[in-house]
Protein backbone atom coordinates (compact mmCIF):
# COMPACT_ATOMS: atom_id res chain seq x y z
CA UNK A 1 0.00 0.00 0.00
CA UNK A 2 2.96 1.91 1.21
CA UNK A 3 4.55 2.20 -2.34
CA UNK A 4 1.18 3.00 -4.06
CA UNK A 5 0.62 6.25 -2.36
CA UNK A 6 4.48 6.51 -2.86
CA UNK A 7 3.91 6.69 -6.77
CA UNK A 8 0.63 8.56 -6.61
CA UNK A 9 3.23 11.37 -4.90
CA UNK A 10 6.05 11.44 -7.25
CA UNK A 11 3.39 11.02 -10.45
CA UNK A 12 1.82 13.86 -8.87
CA UNK A 13 4.49 15.96 -7.91
CA UNK A 14 6.11 15.49 -11.55
CA UNK A 15 2.72 16.85 -13.19
CA UNK A 16 3.27 19.86 -11.10
CA UNK A 17 6.51 20.64 -11.53
CA UNK A 18 6.20 19.63 -15.78
CA UNK A 19 3.24 21.92 -15.52
CA UNK A 20 5.27 24.96 -13.40
CA UNK A 21 7.94 24.35 -16.57
CA UNK A 22 5.95 24.41 -19.60
CA UNK A 23 3.33 26.72 -18.72
CA UNK A 24 3.29 30.45 -20.41
CA UNK A 25 3.38 33.19 -18.13
CA UNK A 26 0.34 34.69 -17.30
CA UNK A 27 -0.92 38.28 -17.86
CA UNK A 28 -3.55 39.63 -15.00
CA UNK A 29 -4.49 42.57 -17.52
CA UNK A 30 -5.61 41.33 -21.23
CA UNK A 31 -7.13 44.18 -23.71
CA UNK A 32 -8.76 44.41 -27.22
CA UNK A 33 -6.37 45.61 -29.02
CA UNK A 34 -6.87 48.86 -30.95
CA UNK A 35 -6.83 49.12 -34.57
CA UNK A 36 -4.32 52.17 -35.40
CA UNK A 37 -7.16 54.22 -37.37
CA UNK A 38 -9.45 53.85 -34.21
CA UNK A 39 -6.52 55.19 -31.61
CA UNK A 40 -6.00 57.98 -34.13
CA UNK A 41 -9.35 58.73 -33.95
CA UNK A 42 -9.59 58.56 -29.79
CA UNK A 43 -6.72 60.93 -29.71
CA UNK A 44 -6.77 64.41 -29.72
CA UNK A 45 -3.09 64.71 -29.71
CA UNK A 46 -0.51 62.90 -31.19
CA UNK A 47 3.67 63.83 -30.44
CA UNK A 48 6.86 63.18 -30.18
CA UNK A 49 8.53 64.25 -26.63
CA UNK A 50 10.39 62.85 -23.22
CA UNK A 51 9.27 62.68 -19.65
CA UNK A 52 10.52 65.51 -18.08
CA UNK A 53 9.83 64.87 -14.20
CA UNK A 54 6.73 63.64 -12.35
CA UNK A 55 4.52 63.72 -9.13
CA UNK A 56 2.42 61.54 -7.69
CA UNK A 57 -0.88 61.99 -6.07
CA UNK A 58 -4.59 60.56 -4.56
CA UNK A 59 -7.27 61.57 -6.14
CA UNK A 60 -10.86 60.52 -5.80
CA UNK A 61 -11.83 58.63 -8.85
CA UNK A 62 -15.78 57.09 -8.77
CA UNK A 63 -16.07 54.40 -6.70
CA UNK A 64 -12.26 54.18 -5.30
CA UNK A 65 -9.66 56.28 -3.87
CA UNK A 66 -6.47 55.85 -6.57
CA UNK A 67 -2.84 57.15 -6.78
CA UNK A 68 -2.18 58.65 -9.93
CA UNK A 69 1.39 60.37 -11.46
CA UNK A 70 1.49 62.86 -13.63
CA UNK A 71 4.46 63.36 -15.92
CA UNK A 72 5.67 66.45 -17.52
CA UNK A 73 6.36 66.00 -21.09
CA UNK A 74 8.64 68.08 -23.29
CA UNK A 75 7.14 68.06 -26.84
CA UNK A 76 9.59 68.17 -29.30
CA UNK A 77 7.57 67.52 -32.40
CA UNK A 78 3.71 67.43 -32.45
CA UNK A 79 2.26 65.03 -34.97
CA UNK A 80 -1.38 66.01 -34.62
CA UNK A 81 -3.16 68.52 -32.65
CA UNK A 82 -1.61 71.71 -31.55
CA UNK A 83 1.72 72.59 -31.16
CA UNK A 84 2.72 73.44 -27.27
CA UNK A 85 5.85 72.89 -25.23
CA UNK A 86 4.90 70.88 -22.84
CA UNK A 87 2.03 68.29 -21.98
CA UNK A 88 0.77 67.00 -18.41
CA UNK A 89 0.26 63.08 -19.26
CA UNK A 90 -1.82 61.24 -16.04
CA UNK A 91 -1.17 57.44 -15.90
CA UNK A 92 -2.41 55.43 -12.67
CA UNK A 93 -0.01 53.92 -10.24
CA UNK A 94 2.42 55.27 -8.41
CA UNK A 95 3.86 56.62 -4.92
CA UNK A 96 2.73 58.68 -2.16
CA UNK A 97 5.02 58.09 0.86
CA UNK A 98 4.62 54.40 1.85
CA UNK A 99 1.67 54.04 -0.22
CA UNK A 100 2.65 52.30 -3.99
CA UNK A 101 0.00 51.39 -6.27
CA UNK A 102 0.92 49.53 -9.45
CA UNK A 103 -1.64 49.32 -12.55
CA UNK A 104 -0.80 46.84 -15.03
CA UNK A 105 -0.81 47.98 -18.72
CA UNK A 106 -0.04 51.83 -17.87
CA UNK A 107 2.13 53.55 -19.90
CA UNK A 108 6.06 53.76 -18.47
CA UNK A 109 8.03 56.54 -18.98
CA UNK A 110 11.99 56.57 -19.09
CA UNK A 111 12.94 60.25 -18.20
CA UNK A 112 14.87 62.15 -21.05
CA UNK A 113 14.13 59.38 -23.67
CA UNK A 114 11.61 60.18 -26.73
CA UNK A 115 8.80 58.40 -27.23
CA UNK A 116 5.26 59.09 -29.49
CA UNK A 117 2.46 59.47 -27.77
CA UNK A 118 -1.40 58.84 -28.66
CA UNK A 119 -3.18 61.43 -26.32
CA UNK A 120 -6.49 61.96 -25.16
CA UNK A 121 -7.60 65.30 -24.40
CA UNK A 122 -9.05 65.88 -20.72
CA UNK A 123 -9.87 68.78 -18.76
CA UNK A 124 -7.37 71.28 -16.94
CA UNK A 125 -4.36 70.58 -19.36
CA UNK A 126 -4.07 66.63 -18.16
CA UNK A 127 -4.20 64.08 -20.65
CA UNK A 128 -4.46 60.08 -20.36
CA UNK A 129 -2.51 58.12 -23.28
CA UNK A 130 -5.09 56.36 -25.32
CA UNK A 131 -5.90 52.76 -24.65
CA UNK A 132 -3.58 53.05 -21.90
CA UNK A 133 0.16 50.99 -22.94
CA UNK A 134 -1.20 50.86 -26.87
CA UNK A 135 -1.16 54.63 -27.15
CA UNK A 136 3.00 54.76 -25.96
CA UNK A 137 5.93 53.91 -28.51
CA UNK A 138 9.45 54.45 -27.03
CA UNK A 139 11.89 55.38 -29.78
CA UNK A 140 14.78 52.98 -30.25
CA UNK A 141 17.70 53.76 -32.43
CA UNK A 142 18.00 51.02 -35.51
CA UNK A 143 21.09 49.28 -36.32
CA UNK A 144 20.85 51.37 -39.87
CA UNK A 145 20.54 54.63 -38.32
CA UNK A 146 17.68 56.37 -37.59
CA UNK A 147 14.89 55.51 -34.61
CA UNK A 148 11.93 53.28 -34.71
CA UNK A 149 8.91 52.80 -32.94
CA UNK A 150 8.80 49.94 -30.25
CA UNK A 151 5.80 48.80 -28.03
CA UNK A 152 5.49 49.69 -24.50
CA UNK A 153 7.29 47.76 -22.15
CA UNK A 154 4.41 47.39 -19.65
CA UNK A 155 1.98 46.09 -22.75
CA UNK A 156 -0.57 43.96 -21.48
CA UNK A 157 -1.54 41.02 -23.39
CA UNK A 158 -3.39 42.02 -26.86
CA UNK A 159 -6.46 40.31 -27.88
CA UNK A 160 -6.54 40.93 -32.02
CA UNK A 161 -3.12 41.39 -31.60
CA UNK A 162 -2.63 40.68 -35.52
CA UNK A 163 -5.25 43.83 -36.08
CA UNK A 164 -3.74 46.36 -33.41
CA UNK A 165 -1.82 49.44 -33.71
CA UNK A 166 1.10 47.88 -31.75
CA UNK A 167 1.78 45.48 -34.17
CA UNK A 168 0.89 47.92 -37.23
CA UNK A 169 3.52 50.49 -35.80
CA UNK A 170 5.99 48.44 -33.80
CA UNK A 171 9.81 48.52 -35.57
CA UNK A 172 7.76 51.84 -38.12
CA UNK A 173 10.06 55.20 -38.55
CA UNK A 174 8.86 58.42 -37.40
CA UNK A 175 8.63 59.20 -41.58
CA UNK A 176 6.56 56.26 -41.93
CA UNK A 177 3.94 57.31 -38.99
CA UNK A 178 4.50 60.85 -40.17
CA UNK A 179 2.98 59.82 -43.38
CA UNK A 180 0.53 57.72 -42.73
CA UNK A 181 -1.46 60.55 -39.60
CA UNK A 182 -1.07 63.01 -43.20
CA UNK A 183 -3.13 60.77 -45.16
CA UNK A 184 -5.27 60.14 -41.95
CA UNK A 185 -5.96 63.19 -40.89
CA UNK A 186 -9.83 64.57 -41.43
Amino acid sequence: MWSGDRRSLLLAAACGVSSTLLSRRAHATVVRGLTLPLLARQSSFVLVGSARDSSSRFISLPGSRRIVTDVRIRVEEPLLGSPVDTRVVRVLGGRVGSSAEFVEGQAEFEFDSRCVLFLRAEQHGVHWVSGMAQGHYPLRQANEGGERLAPSPRLPEILQFENSAVRQLSGRTLSELRSWLRGAAP
